[in-house]
């Protein structure tokens, strides 16, 4: 904004900012942004990151170091712009990706839980456990269930 400038003008900007950022965070946390979508630097940003997660997120060994080199950021970097596009810090987005993709993995019915929880790259199932029930309320054995049962 050039000066001098009229406060209407600058709360009005500031104001469109943060609708802008909030949009943003809600279509990244419900997944519903395409991978296609290429509008702005933060959208760009976004895609590459969740096309490396997607593609690498079986890998128990995925880390913020092979994404950071991957996408050419660095561990600052990478946690500043997922956290502010997201609300979640790279580590909360991947576990939080995880445990959507083991809901999948889980109603096929051919792997047990803890394979289910390797499978989609957690180390100890102890813990996939743990984090599935902090993350959708119910641990995986009563998903499960209410999900065969149709409830």
């Amino acid at each position: 904004i050039s000066k001098p400038f009229s406060p209407d003008v600058l709360l009005s900007r500031v104001r469109n900012l943060l609708e802008n950022r909030e949009m943003l965070k809600k279509s990244f946390e419900d997944g519903t942004m395409s991978v296609e979508k290429k509008s702005g630097k933060g959208d760009e940003f976004m895609n590459r990151f969740k096309e490396y997660v997607s593609s690498n997120y079986a890998s128990d060994s995925l880390d913020l170091d092979e994404i950071c080199s991957s996408l050419g950021f660095s561990n600052t970097q990478l946690y500043r712009k997922v956290k502010s596009l997201t609300g979640l810090s790279p580590n909360e987005y991947i576990r939080i990706f995880r445990l959507k993709k083991s809901k999948g993995v889980l109603l096929r019915g051919d792997v047990n839980i803890s394979e289910a929880g390797y499978e989609v790259g957690f180390n100890s199932s102890s813990y996939f456990i743990k984090c599935f029930k902090d993350y959708f309320g119910e641990t995986p054995r009563d998903y499960i269930k209410r999900k065969n049962d149709g409830i």
